[in-house]
């Protein structure tokens, strides 16, 4: 049998590479938002409540900050590279926030952009020491994840008010007995 035998579909029958590609995106992407409608609707079935147009409107305002979070480490992520960091950087900006914001009584209007220069400067950091030093960027973003905790510890300690140094004081001191109690625990099993 010849290779002249075998049946081809006529020119411009077929899908091309370009549109099999849009479908396949189009159906993840479609699977996705129908996962999202199925999930909401148990959710309705199981409290009617949840149905209401201002819980709706909330639970989106409270998904925003992570969605924008996750365009820009989607960025970071398809250049190979890794930032562990992200949560810690976000809870510092929004601790410098609060406390340029209510604790100095800085304007609001201001006490934005020196939170969002709080974030830039720490990303300009990590990168210089990835591009320059070529540490891997695991390395940096889990060390500067474990500085940027305690800047926030610090900086919660710089806000007025004893009820909020006792709080953080009182975190670092379980933290701190915890981990000498695993320690104690890892030693012993060492040398049993």
């Amino acid at each position: 049998m010849s290779s002249s035998d075998t049946t081809q579909p006529p020119p411009g029958h077929g899908i091309s590479a370009v549109g099999k590609a849009t479908l396949d995106a189009a159906l993840r992407v479609g699977g996705l938002f129908a996962a999202v409608i199925v999930v909401a609707l148990v959710f309705v079935f199981i409290n009617p409540n949840f149905a209401n147009p201002n819980l709706a409107v909330s639970v989106l305002r409270a998904m925003s900050s992570v969605a924008i979070m996750a365009m820009g480490l989607t960025l970071v992520i398809v250049v190979g590279e890794i930032d562990l960091s992200f949560g810690a950087m976000y809870g510092l900006a929004a601790n410098t926030l609060a406390v340029v914001w209510i604790a100095m009584g800085v304007s609001v209007y201001l006490a934005i952009p020196i939170a969002i220069g709080v974030g830039i400067l720490i990303g300009l950091f990590n990168g210089f020491l990835v591009t320059s030093f070529k540490i891997p960027s695991f390395i940096v973003t889990l060390g500067g994840a474990l500085l940027l905790a305690e800047l926030q510890i610090g900086l919660a300690l710089l806000s007025p008010g004893p009820h909020v140094q006792q709080i953080f004081l009182g975190a670092v001191t379980i933290g701190a007995v915890a981990l000498d109690l695993f320690l104690t625990k890892l030693r012993k099993s060492r040398t049993a």
